[in-house]
């Protein structure tokens, strides 16, 4: 079923009858020093510090529509601008505008990553904001309020001062313990654990989005097992029942999404679910509530790496040699039941934002309207999951420049948007490290360290300055100004990116030499799914660090609504 306007109004309804309508770049990957703190990993349980460090960044993506997560080395957590559901210590009524809230861990816990969400990323939203986080020994933490209830926590029923601070989720569904996690993600109103043993975890608001069985479908507040998978996407397909169930798997990793989301299973297959997943070849969108191998991406797979996906004939997927499409379809049928069992990818990624096992897979992103799939050679590839010109999701013509490719409705072209094809960089031999993802638009670290970015550009929060080539200033609202094909973030020529950092309307990134630099919305928020906007109190606020001190860690707010490149920590370099 297409997603349109007259669901999303449906949707939208049931939103209001309930009451609903009232970044990491975790420093360098290199051992950095800021005021006497030496820090040389951050996935660690044992960090050994003197004292607190100075140097702190965005976590790697945070998809509230409003706030901004930090995190430094020390494991300590900062929750700026909107603050609606909870400031993590306790507090509902803090403003966006006030100094960041430290949020309330034990003094023994040391939080390695944290990620937080608003459903439809709006500020129309504000009261579903929701947040995760992970410690160094595989605990999980959660507060806020999914879909505008304290319930969905994973901690049982809450009052609304318990449910403004963290604590620990300590159960599951069954009434057990939640085993250690490796690796926590956020999908809109949905909490998602994976566990040591590839077992994922899954609760929260039941409507969207939950990727369980369907004999158990609903709103959950422990986490209950999702391993169940299925063969062909429709409209809330069921996991368990007839030649479609694919059975369960272990997961190798779990990846943030907007209104779809993904995971890679153990037998090296990509699996995607939610409210506007695609089979990622063709624009026919359908709610899947069950992980559903993707017929595109995995495509992209076996052509690539044809010695790891063949057949039980020893036959491999080639395109050229397929010439029809039914052709290509069995040989991906076939390919997928020979694989389904098999073991391609040993254990459980604990990477924060890249696997960087040699899994064919290194990282999936999502946003509202496309997917993003980078493969372990650094191939980067791009698929629409909205129509292109609709005139409800697309009025203002910004869905093309979501993909950092040309765009075409035409099926017969190479470029066609519903079918993954490669993003390329001008000018550059170089792969792709790794991506972060605003609500509209992507930034992409390249091998060479380059930082080049796409999607809406309105604010600069795409590429840092005015238009196609980012030369415009930005102190001027760009209405319609979009980026299409990948493009070099100007102001960055002499910073070589460790890592990246995105919130919904902004993005820092991390150099190797411990500088920081931030482009984008000062005090921008989410409008809607992937749109950005100035909505008053609301927004989230960037901070300058180039003068910090004990007293005031995060020093000068940030407050343009439209911020061009600027380096807001010195690092070692002039």
């Amino acid at each position: 079923m297409t997603r349109s306007s007259s669901a999303r109004t449906a949707r939208r309804a049931a939103f209001a009858a309930a009451g609903l309508c009232a970044a990491l770049a975790l420093a360098a990957t290199t051992a950095s020093t800021t005021a006497g703190f030496t820090d040389s990993t951050f996935a660690s349980s044992a960090l050994t510090t003197m004292t607190p460090s100075l140097t702190i960044a965005p976590v790697p993506s945070n998809q509230t529509f409003g706030s901004t997560l930090y995190l430094n080395a020390a494991g300590e957590v900062y929750l700026a601008g909107d603050r609606t559901t909870g400031d993590g210590a306790g507090g509902l009524s803090t403003a966006a505008s006030a100094t960041p809230t430290k949020v309330a861990f034990p003094a023994d816990v040391h939080i390695v990553d944290a990620i937080g969400s608003t459903n439809d990323f709006t500020y129309a939203g504000r009261d579903t904001t929701a947040y995760i986080a992970l410690d160094s020994t595989g605990g999980v933490w959660t507060w806020g309020r999914p879909f505008n209830s304290t319930a969905y926590l994973g901690r049982g029923s809450l009052s609304a001062t318990d449910a403004a601070k963290p604590g620990k989720v300590t159960r599951t569904n069954s009434g057990k313990p939640l085993p250690a996690i490796a690796s926590v993600r956020r999908i809109e109103n949905q909490f998602l654990a994976l566990d040591n043993d590839g077992t994922l975890w899954a609760w929260g608001w039941g409507g969207e989005n939950l990727p369980i069985v369907s004999s158990a479908k609903g709103s959950y507040s422990y986490p209950i097992k999702a391993n169940s998978t299925t063969m062909t996407h429709g409209y809330w397909t069921s996991c368990e029942t007839g030649a479609n169930a694919l059975g369960d798997v272990r997961w190798r990793s779990i990846w943030s999404g907007k209104n779809v989301d993904g995971a890679v299973a153990q037998n090296g297959l990509v699996y995607t679910w939610g409210w506007e997943n695609t089979d990622g070849l063709t624009p026919t969108v359908s709610s899947d509530t069950c992980p559903t191998v993707n017929e595109g991406l995995n495509r992209v797979l076996f052509q690539n790496y044809p010695g790891i996906y063949k057949t039980a004939a020893g036959e491999s997927y080639d395109e050229r040699a397929l010439t029809t499409e039914a052709a290509r379809h069995q040989r991906f049928l076939d390919i997928v039941a020979n694989t389904k069992n098999a073991t391609v990818c040993t254990g459980v990624n604990t990477g924060i934002v890249t696997d960087d096992s040699g899994c064919p897979v290194r990282q999936l992103a999502f946003h509202a309207a496309s997917m993003h799939l980078l493969t372990k050679d650094g191939s980067l590839y791009s698929v629409s999951l909205r129509r292109i010109g609709d005139g409800y999701f697309d009025a203002q013509g910004w869905l093309r420049s979501l993909l950092g490719r040309t765009a075409s409705e035409d099926s017969t072209r190479p470029d066609y948007a519903y079918r993954p094809q490669r993003v390329s960089f001008a000018g550059t031999s170089a792969t792709v490290s790794s991506l972060s993802s605003g609500i509209g638009h992507v930034t992409a670290v390249l091998s060479d360290g380059t930082v080049w970015g796409w999607g809406i550009n309105r604010y600069c929060q795409a590429i840092g300055g005015r238009g196609p080539s980012g030369s415009g200033a930005c102190d001027v609202l760009g209405a319609n100004d979009k980026v299409i094909q990948p493009t070099k973030v100007v102001g960055l020529d002499k910073v070589r990116a460790a890592s990246v950092s995105a919130s919904a309307c902004a993005t820092w990134v991390t150099g190797t030499d411990g500088s920081i630099h931030t482009w984008g919305g000062g005090r921008l928020s989410g409008s809607s799914f992937y749109v950005c906007g100035d909505n008053g109190a609301y927004g989230s606020t960037s901070y300058d660090f180039t003068e910090v001190s004990p007293d005031a860690p995060f020093a000068n707010p940030i407050t343009g609504v439209s911020v061009g490149t600027t380096r807001i920590l010195k690092g070692s370099a002039p």
